[in-house]
């Protein structure tokens, strides 16, 4: 149902740009208006990784950025700053450059904090109780969170909710 509602709102938002481009403006106006909306749109996509971004250098680990997604970003975003440049359109190679400056900073996020995982002792490893739970205590900015350690060989030892 998830991926239903996202579709229908992506289709739905393709059909009112077109049709609000189309019927609103005329000539070179239609498409500064759709050069306009792509450009937040695209911006929007780079911005979007922000959120994890500060979660990874809070909590000092990228386990919740992927490397592939990382790096096919940066790529992407590379490609179509130079296929701006090239055309020389701004529409183009605006928003790009900053999908450029995310994608290195993401880039060197990996390098920094990418043995920084939380590593599993030998303790842990021979433990083989049911409902172990671990857990630690992070500060970020003054904002205290709890980061739950799961058992992967028996899916999660228990919600936030149960704690």
């Amino acid at each position: 149902m998830m991926t239903l509602r996202l579709l229908l709102l992506n289709f739905g938002g393709y059909c009112s740009i077109l049709l609000l481009s189309h019927f609103l403006t005329k000539g070179s106006a239609r498409v500064q208006l759709v050069g306009r909306i792509c450009v937040a749109l695209s911006v929007a996509v780079f911005a979007a990784p922000l959120s994890v971004i500060r979660m990874v250098i809070c909590t000092k680990s990228v386990e919740f950025m992927p490397f592939s997604l990382s790096s096919f970003l940066m790529l992407s975003a590379v490609t179509w700053l130079l296929y701006g440049l090239f055309l020389k359109d701004l529409y183009v190679a605006g928003p790009n450059v900053l999908g450029v400056i995310f994608g290195v900073l993401q880039m060197a996020l990996h390098a920094i904090y990418r043995k920084r995982n939380k590593v599993v002792t030998e303790e842990e490893n021979n433990d083989t109780s049911v409902g172990k739970l671990s857990s630690d205590i992070q500060s970020c900015k003054g904002h205290e969170f709890i980061i739950f350690i799961e058992d992967s060989d028996n899916g999660p030892v228990a919600t936030p909710s149960q704690v």
